[in-house]
C-alpha cells in the first residue's frame, strides 16, 4: 500500500476546483454550499472515504484488465482538505472493504474478492503512517467485512459469510484480538453504502442482519465487549451507521422500511429521510445524508439537525452513482458519479 503508483491514471488531467452555491430549498432554513467538485475517472469505482490527517481519502479495487503474475492491486487517492489538490496516490489492497484514518494513521482493510485472481492484501489490515506511507503493520483477517478506528487502534468486523460467524476484532499494536461474536451477517455494502461500524463515546456500534430479514444495531462495551441490543428494524437493506457526542444515527437503503433511524432502545420505529439513502456522517450536531440515485439521474445530500431530526438544508448532485460521504469540522466530502464534492452549510 506504501508504493507511489508511477502514474496518476484515476484523477483528470484537466481538474480544477468548482465552487458553487445553492439557493436555499423551499421551506428549509440552510443552504449547502459546494465549494468543489474534483473530477474522478468515470470507470473507476470507489468503495472507501475518508476524512483524517488534513487529507482526504479515496479507495478503488483494481481494475480489470488484471495483469497475470503479480496479485492485483486497488489505488488510494490522496487530496488536501484545505484547497482539494490531488497530492498523491498509493497502491492498496486490491479489495479495499474498509477505509479508516485515525490520529496519525491509515487503516486499509483488504477484503477476499470473488476469488477468481490473485488480490494483494486480501483478507488483511494494513496499518500505515499517514504522512509517509510506511507500513507499520500488518494484520491478518480472514473476510473482513467493515473497519473503524479511533487513535492507534481499529475495530473490524469479519466473516458472517455463509457458515463463519460474524466476529468483532480490536487490532492494536501488530495484535488481533476477538472481543465477541456478533448476531447474524454483516449488513455491509462496500461501494454501495457506508459503513456498519462506528466508534463512538458510549461503545462500538455495528449493524448486522437477522434471519435474512431483520437490521439490528448492537452497542459493545469497549471495557467489556458486553453487546446489547439497541435497535431493530425488519429490513435487510444496506446500512450505515454514524455517530459524535450528541447520538448515533444509522440508515437504511430499502423501499420499504428505508430511512434514517435513532439508535435507541427502540422496534420498528419509523424512521425520517429518504428510503434510498446510502451513507451518512456525522460532526458538531449535524447529520449530512447522502441520498443514492444511479445511472442518469441526479442524487442529492441533505442536511438535519439531529436533536429535532428536522432536515435543514439540501443540495442535488451531479447525474450518477451518489454514494458515501465523510464529514470534518468544516463540512462534508461525498462521492457522487465521477467527482468528489467538497460541500459546506451555512443558515
Amino acid at each position: 500500500m506504501a508504493v507511489p503508483l508511477s502514474v496518476v491514471f484515476l484523477v483528470a488531467c484537466t481538474s480544477s476546483p468548482t465552487a458553487t452555491t445553492s439557493s436555499p430549498s423551499p421551506g428549509l432554513n440552510g443552504v449547502v454550499h459546494v465549494v468543489r467538485m474534483l473530477p474522478i475517472a468515470a470507470s473507476t469505482q470507489v468503495t472507501g472515504l475518508a476524512v483524517g490527517a488534513g487529507e482526504v481519502w479515496v479507495a478503488s479495487p483494481a481494475a480489470a484488465p488484471y495483469l497475470g503474475g503479480t496479485p492485483a492491486v486497488g489505488s488510494i487517492l490522496r487530496f488536501d482538505v484545505t484547497n482539494g489538490t490531488h497530492r498523491s496516490s498509493f497502491s492498496t489492497a486490491g479489495d479495499p472493504v474498509g477505509l479508516a484514518v485515525s490520529g496519525s494513521f491509515l487503516w486499509v482493510a483488504g477484503g477476499s474478492g470473488d476469488h477468481t485472481v490473485s488480490l494483494a492484501d486480501a483478507d488483511t489490515v494494513v496499518q500505515s503512517d499517514a504522512a509517509t506511507g510506511q507500513v507499520l503493520f500488518t494484520y491478518v483477517v480472514g473476510q473482513p467485512q467493515a473497519l473503524a478506528a479511533d487513535k492507534d487502534t481499529a475495530w473490524v468486523v469479519a466473516g458472517g459469510i455463509g457458515a463463519v460467524p460474524t466476529t468483532l476484532l480490536r487490532l492494536q499494536g501488530g495484535r488481533v484480538t476477538r472481543i465477541t461474536d456478533l448476531p447474524g451477517q454483516t449488513a455491509s455494502n462496500p461501494g454501495f453504502t457506508g459503513n456498519v461500524l462506528a466508534v463512538c463515546t458510549n461503545g462500538i456500534y455495528v449493524a448486522t442482519i437477522e434471519d435474512s430479514s431483520r437490521t439490528v444495531v448492537s452497542r459493545v462495551s469497549i471495557e467489556t465487549g458486553a453487546t446489547t441490543q439497541v435497535s431493530s428494524v425488519l429490513s435487510a437493506g444496506g446500512t450505515s451507521i454514524a455517530c459524535d457526542e450528541r447520538g448515533v444515527f444509522f440508515m437504511i437503503n430499502d423501499p420499504g422500511r428505508g430511512g434514517v433511524y435513532r439508535a435507541a432502545p427502540t422496534v420498528d420505529v419509523n424512521p425520517f429521510g429518504s428510503k434510498s439513502a446510502s451513507d451518512l456522517a456525522m460532526v458538531s450536531a449535524q447529520l449530512w445524508v447522502v441520498d443514492q440515485v444511479y445511472g442518469d439521474g441526479a442524487g442529492r445530500v441533505s442536511l438535519f439537525d439531529t436533536a429535532t431530526e428536522v432536515e435543514r438544508a439540501q443540495t442535488s448532485l451531479p447525474a450518477g452513482d451518489a454514494r458515501l460521504i465523510a464529514a470534518d469540522a468544516n463540512g462534508a466530502w461525498v462521492i457522487a458519479g465521477d467527482r468528489l464534492m467538497e460541500l459546506r452549510a451555512s443558515g
